[in-house]
């Protein structure tokens, strides 16, 4: 060696000596696997869990030259109120906990205090995402917040797929782990179910800090049933309807439905979970479009082992004015036998495609009327939305079938009708033919004012218009006029004319008199004779009325008013033989008197008999006792009534 080399070599080995007596070996970071800070000042154990796992922090980056104080705050994210828990320590690998009970995102911060200044400074943060303490698996297809997901195969087998987005980093099914956006193998049962237990783990020294399962019990059908829709409903039509789709399912099954328009675009639908029996189909136009339904049984491990459903297909229902029907039609794509209903009941069934449009022949015009298909086939039915329309169809229109004229008062007349059946009617139309005047109404009913009901019988005829503006025939009624005959001052005949206005005659008459209770008879006939008994009547004036009955419908007539004097009137002969028939002399007639007396005599002017009260009158006895003969008596009676006094003379036979 030469000595230029040799004092190179010593050079090299002073250099290395400075370098090594400066350096210090520093110990490994016991803390290694921990999660670090946004700009590593600190380190987490985990940085997700569930609720109630205690999160450890440590410091990695004291930073102590010009702080005098740090500084450790958390609150969940977006809350401003930060919660001190640990202040005032900056040594290195210095520990501190703690413990998280909502579910909640929140944020861990690092903050110092530096000299001269009296508030902190944010330096660091962390983010700890907490969770309930629950998987959420589902059945069918993956979504927003499910963790997995059991699909089915048939031969009883099932796979698990993993959400990517799941919360947890890992899974572990009997024994072996799988990241997230796996899915298992096929999973093999012996029985028509099992029960999976999975797991949620983390990328953590301790992965189970949520102590987390999920146990499911899965359905394992040995085969997968043929498919069907059983209905298919339109709830309007509207360019945003809904269609509500029903069928039945098999037990751990897994559906995909297919949705194709008359422009035939196919499109997938959406799954349906293991539980639902119906789906509904928002937002579709049902003025427009024809849409068919298809269901598939998805084998998730052999795709050629899925099965697919027929089609079934919406009706688009259609209503039109024609010349003297309304055309009901529809549009379809399936190959359906039809029921068709009006206002919900049954118009026609089991008509075929050839037959339509049907010819609805039984409307009434400007009535609203609503149509609904039913479309049968060997696998579903199918139900249209309904259809409305108005009538504009003709028809010929039948008279009023019973006018009730009822006079009211002397000046009044009340006129109302039975409603015509199926007619939509715009307005009636009233013709006063004894005034010569018309009037209208759009009510079953109208008072006329104005009437002369005394001088004889009202005419009227009513008739209506349609809102089609169609004319009824017109309907006659013609008023009770009331009229009277006073043979005596005791008797009078009323009579009067037979009502018209009614389909039949009416049931029979009564006759109404003012200020009585007392029933008056029901009178077949149009005339009555009537006579001053009750003592109601005796010379006062009493207004009466005739009553047309028709089942509990009654009409009157105009009033008339009489004054009959009393009855009071003595029998011409009795017979006292006590058979209770004619045995007792008095008169009859008046209800009430004020006075009486009666007096009887012999046929030599003797007084035998007497009597002040009006219900005791002679039985054919004289003044001792003993029975007067058979032969004729002479009676003179004095009666005192509603203030008046009547005398009364004559012969009695009596007869034995």
């Amino acid at each position: 060696m030469t000595p230029k080399g040799f004092i190179s070599k010593i050079f090299w080995l002073f250099v290395i000596a400075i370098f090594c007596s400066n350096t210090t070996y520093a110990t490994s970071d016991p803390y290694s696997e921990w999660i670090l800070s946004e700009n590593g000042y600190f380190k987490a154990s985990i940085t997700k869990g569930c609720s109630g796992v205690t999160v450890q922090f440590v410091n990695t980056n004291p930073e102590t030259s010009e702080a005098q104080l740090v500084q450790f705050n958390y609150d969940a994210i977006g809350n401003d109120d930060y919660i001190n828990y640990d202040e005032g320590n900056e040594d290195l690998y210095h520990v501190f906990s703690n413990t998280f009970t909502e579910t909640k995102i929140y944020r861990v911060l690092r903050w110092a205090q530096h000299e001269g200044n009296s508030g902190f400074q944010e330096l660091d943060f962390i983010e700890i995402e907490i969770k309930p303490s629950d998987m959420n698996p589902v059945h069918g297809k993956l979504r927003e917040g499910a963790d997995f997901d059991i699909k089915p195969c048939s031969d009883r087998r099932v796979k698990i797929e993993f959400n990517e987005n799941s919360f947890y980093d890992k899974f572990e099914v009997l024994g072996n782990t799988y990241n997230k956006g796996e899915t298992t193998p096929p999973i093999q049962s012996s029985s028509a179910s099992m029960n999976l237990t999975v797991a949620g783990l983390f990328h953590t020294e301790d992965n189970r800090n949520c102590e987390n399962t999920s146990t499911v019990s899965v359905n394992t059908p040995n085969s997968l049933l043929n498919p069907n829709i059983d209905s298919l409903i339109v709830d309007e039509l509207a360019e945003n309807a809904n269609i509500k789709l029903t069928f039945q399912k098999q037990a751990g099954a897994y559906y995909e439905y297919f949705r194709k328009t008359n422009d035939n675009n196919s499109i997938q639908i959406f799954p349906a979970n293991e539980t639902n029996t119906q789906i509904t189909d928002q937002s579709i136009n049902s003025q427009k479009n024809i849409y068919e339904y298809q269901v598939k049984s998805l084998d998730a491990c052999t795709e050629s082992n899925s099965k697919l459903s027929p089609f079934v297909a919406s009706i688009i229902p259609s209503a039109k004015n024609g010349n003297n029907a309304i055309l009901v039609d529809l549009k379809t794509s399936s190959n359906y036998n039809f029921d068709l209903d009006r206002n919900k009941s049954s118009l026609a069934r089991n008509l075929n495609q050839h037959v339509v449009p049907y010819e609805d022949k039984g409307t009434n015009c400007g009535f609203e009327y609503l149509y609904q298909w039913t479309g049968r086939n060997s696998h579903s039915i199918s139900i249209s939305p309904e259809v409305s329309i108005k009538s504009e169809i003709q028809r010929e229109l039948f008279p009023l079938v019973n006018i009730n004229a009822d006079i009211i008062s002397n000046e009044s007349v009340q006129l109302s009708w039975d409603l015509p059946e199926n007619q939509s009617i715009s307005q009636y139309v009233i013709i006063d033919e004894t005034n010569n005047s018309t009037s209208n109404s759009t009510e079953p009913e109208i008072t006329l004012n104005n009437q002369n009901t005394n001088s004889g019988p009202l005419n009227f005829k009513v008739g209506y218009q349609n809102s089609c503006k169609q004319e009824s025939p017109f309907k006659s009624a013609k008023t009770i006029f009331l009229d009277y005959d006073q043979e005596s001052k005791s008797i009078a005949y009323l009579f009067w004319d037979e009502y018209i206005g009614w389909e039949n005659q009416p049931e029979s008459y009564f006759i109404q008199r003012e200020s009585s209770s007392s029933p008056l008879p029901e009178i077949e006939t149009n005339e009555f004779e009537h006579t001053g008994r009750g003592n109601e009547l005796n010379n006062k004036n009493i207004k009466y009325k005739i009553a047309a009955k028709r089942g509990d419908v009654f009409v009157r007539s105009n009033s008339v008013s009489l004054i009959l004097e009393p009855v009071i009137e003595f029998p011409n002969a009795f017979t006292p033989d006590k058979d209770g028939i004619n045995d007792n002399f008095t008169f009859v007639g008046i209800s009430e008197v004020e006075e009486f007396q009666l007096y009887i005599y012999n046929r030599w002017g003797e007084l035998i008999f007497n009597s002040e009260d009006r219900n005791i009158g002679w039985q054919g006895y004289m003044s001792d006792g003993i029975k007067a003969p058979a032969g004729a008596y002479s009676y003179s009676s004095i009666i005192k009534a509603n203030g008046e006094i009547y005398e009364k003379k004559g012969l009695v036979n009596l007869i034995r």
